[in-house]
């Protein structure tokens, strides 16, 4: 069985995700299997195309065990991020804030990245130490993700001004508006 988001390139799929919108609350995405006359909207707190990836997966095979699709779609709604990874943090003042600070490595930034650009809002604000502990490709990555950050947010806190220089120079060269940047040493401070 092969599963897939719809316009992805590639091979064709017997399942597919389409229709993906990101709110505060959750992902929300039609689930279908065309061949199974199968097709069902999915909400799930989980963030992240993988994410989307991974519940179509867990549907297909709750079919092919012969269990209850529509339940599993309903149930997709009550599980839970795992801590740090894209979570979605309870606010006031209509602030959405999503929690990634556990995936600090180069597919997890720019996936956080893809999921801020989906959501509703017209403040995008991003607050970033960076990535470490990358040793040859430190540097270049974090320009990438200053580069990537440019393109999506209203306003970016680094925090820390030694190795957050590459980050603040993809972003500078990207045309991302100085006045935008603060750099900050603290949480306290980017509180």
């Amino acid at each position: 069985m092969r599963y897939g988001l719809e316009g992805e390139q590639g091979e064709l799929f017997d399942v597919i995700a389409s229709n993906i919108v990101v709110d505060e609350r959750a992902s929300h995405f039609t689930w279908c299997w065309p061949a199974e006359s199968l097709e069902f909207r999915v909400s799930t707190p989980l963030l992240g195309q993988h994410n989307i990836l991974n519940v179509s997966a867990a549907l297909a095979v709750v079919h092919l065990l012969g269990l209850s699709v529509a339940q599993a779609a309903r149930d997709a709604i009550r599980l839970e991020p795992a801590q740090h990874r894209l979570q979605l943090m309870p606010s006031k003042g209509g602030i959405t804030v999503i929690d990634d600070s556990y995936n600090a490595n180069p597919v997890g930034v720019h996936n956080g990245l893809d999921v801020l650009a989906q959501m509703r809002g017209q403040a995008k604000i991003l607050v970033t130490p960076g990535m470490v502990e990358l040793g040859s490709v430190e540097e270049v990555e974090n320009k990438r993700f200053g580069e990537h950050a440019a393109q999506i947010c209203n306003h970016v806190i680094l925090v820390g001004t030694q190795q957050t220089k590459p980050i603040f120079a993809g972003l500078q060269e990207s045309g991302f508006s100085s006045e935008d940047i603060h750099i900050v040493n603290t949480l306290e401070e980017v509180t």
